[in-house]
């Protein structure tokens, strides 16, 4: 069957707020002021709209998930320089870590399909092991 990481009832709205919940795994970003959706976000975002769609419809993802993720982790390739964070340990709009051999450039799709394809098999992993938790907890444990 297809790895599929959609179907649990969850808004676009509440996958966004389950991004910016504390607890989460990358709470050194948060570091970073700003609106949680700036013009210039909307702006940038707008630029991946058709290969996040193409990727989140190939992986059964909502397209909202993968555009928080990249909205949290690089406000959407503003804190990058040239794809990698400050201290060169990540890569791409999703922020990529230096244990994965990066595909594509840092802003293109084959690179939002390869961190969308551990996403999925992450949150996988986690409802494998926590079939009893709701959506948001699986997520939040990713």
């Amino acid at each position: 069957g297809q790895t599929s990481a959609k179907g649990n009832g969850a808004t676009p709205f509440q996958l966004k707020q389950l991004l910016h919940q504390p607890g989460l795994q990358h709470q050194h970003l948060h570091k970073t002021p700003g609106p949680v959706c700036s013009k210039g976000k909307m702006r940038r975002a707008r630029k991946y709209e058709i290969p996040i769609k193409r990727v989140a419809r190939n992986l059964c993802l909502d397209p909202a998930l993968i555009a928080a993720i990249m909205s949290q982790e690089s406000r959407v390739g503003l804190l990058l320089d040239n794809g990698w964070d400050q201290e060169r340990h990540k890569y791409g709009l999703m922020q990529l870590g230096g244990q994965q051999q990066p595909f594509g450039g840092w802003d293109s799709e084959e690179h939002i399909n390869q961190c969308s394809t551990i996403l999925v098999l992450a949150i996988n992993e986690v409802r494998a092991r926590h079939p009893t938790w709701t959506w948001d907890r699986q997520l939040r444990g990713t």
